[in-house]
């Protein structure tokens, strides 16, 4: 991992930035529209499902970013060929992309959908569990405790299913279930091994991103002097090369783990091939001593 960071990290650097920017762009346009329907005066069905479907659309076109990156990331891994238009490479592979992409949109749209009939249900105006979270949270109380659920659901399923687009990328005949089996079995294997790879592999500059990000904040608002001021701008850059370093050395993690992961089945297949091979040498070897020892009794 160490040769794959130091080598293509100026390319995550930007591939990170443009990821980011795509991500904003679709989010910005998803979002927007479906807040035009969900601000509608009337509150009719027409609006509401038209509100959400663009939300589900954004969504998708989400994961077909990440899938596309996940993609170049696997390919650095192994030092293949790579250029940062591999970001777009699930638009231009669809067949062999898309259906990783919606299946795990679908989940994250299921589990809104879940949370917003729980909601409706049991979090009614006058129920006992609203007077409740109000009483204990104040009035902002529901609105917390339904987001964090929320965010905790799409935050389990997408650590199961991390290692669906390596999975899909490296088995594009086997269907989108079977490699999310492939992503869930390495998960449930490593559950505690993955996190503390991702953040050995972060290193020190996650400690860094953090004390620049604290010290920035402290400056900001414990004196109006210029000077302090210009010190929490420089720790506010610090903080943010040190972020960007370590979040492109995490998301390098998850395919250099993944081949990690593979590597023992990988070794098994190849050893039994080489006994194979060695076999059939020999084979070979003693089916000429055998005709070389009738032809000697021939003549």
């Amino acid at each position: 991992m160490i040769h794959s960071a130091q080598k293509y990290l100026g390319r995550i650097f930007i591939s990170v930035f443009l990821v980011s920017l795509l991500e904003f762009f679709n989010s910005t346009v998803f979002t927007a529209g479906a807040g035009w329907f969900f601000t509608r005066i009337s509150e009719s069905p027409y609006y509401q499902t038209c509100g959400l479907i663009l939300l589900a659309c954004g969504i998708f076109v989400l994961f077909l970013i990440q899938s596309g990156f996940s993609v170049m990331l696997l390919r650095m891994a192994r030092d293949q060929f790579v250029t940062i238009g591999y970001v777009f490479y699930s638009f231009r592979k669809f067949k062999k992309m898309g259906s990783a992409a919606l299946f795990i949109s679908s989940i994250f749209v299921l589990i809104s959908a879940a949370v917003r009939f729980c909601v409706k249900t049991f979090l009614k105006d006058d129920s006992a569990a609203m007077n409740f979270l109000v009483s204990r949270l104040g009035e902002s109380g529901p609105l917390f405790v339904v987001s964090g659920i929320t965010l905790f659901l799409m935050f389990l399923a997408f650590y199961i299913l991390i290692f669906l687009f390596p999975a899909k990328y490296d088995n594009p005949d086997k269907s989108v279930f079977q490699c999310a089996a492939i992503s869930r079995r390495i998960v449930f294997r490593y559950f505690f091994k993955f996190p503390g790879f991702v953040l050995r592999a972060c290193g020190s500059n996650l400690i860094l991103a953090l004390f620049y990000g604290g010290m920035s904040l402290y400056m900001a608002e414990s004196s109006e002097s210029p000077f302090v001021y210009l010190f929490s701008i420089v720790f506010s850059f610090l903080y943010f090369i040190n972020l960007l370093k370590a979040y492109s050395l995490a998301s390098l993690s998850v395919p250099v783990f993944y081949q990690w992961a593979l590597e023992p089945k990988i070794h098994i297949i190849v050893s039994v091939l080489e006994q194979y091979g060695k076999k059939l040498k020999e084979f070979k070897k003693d089916e000429t001593k055998e005709e070389n020892k009738s032809e000697d009794e021939e003549k």
